[in-house]
């Protein structure tokens, strides 16, 4: 069986520790490794090994629920009624359109 091409399309930007990037971020990874499932079929492949040959992150959905533990906003709620308080329009309605 030939050796499956991985596609660079859409490939993630790298995480820069802004939790209000992080759900995109987990998005594009996921969308990533689906597009390219035949390369990243594994937690090992998704993740890589260390230099000792060990894998350090486990399963995808443990380090997934990890970092949104770390990064994600405690009330996702409330900080979206928060910026939806403070927005504001700056054009016509015809000019939104």
């Amino acid at each position: 069986m030939p050796e499956a091409k991985e596609h660079k399309i859409g490939q993630p930007d790298p995480f820069d520790g802004s939790r209000d990037k992080l759900r995109g971020f987990l998005i594009s990874v996921d969308l990533y490794t689906a597009v390219n499932r035949a390369i990243y079929d594994t937690d090992e492949k998704k993740f890589g090994k260390d230099e000792n040959g060990s894998m350090q992150l486990g399963e995808y959905k443990e380090f997934q629920a990890a970092i949104e533990g770390s990064f994600l906003e405690m009330d996702m709620t409330g900080s979206a009624i928060t910026k939806l308080r403070y927005l504001k329009q700056t054009k016509t309605a015809d000019e939104y359109i």
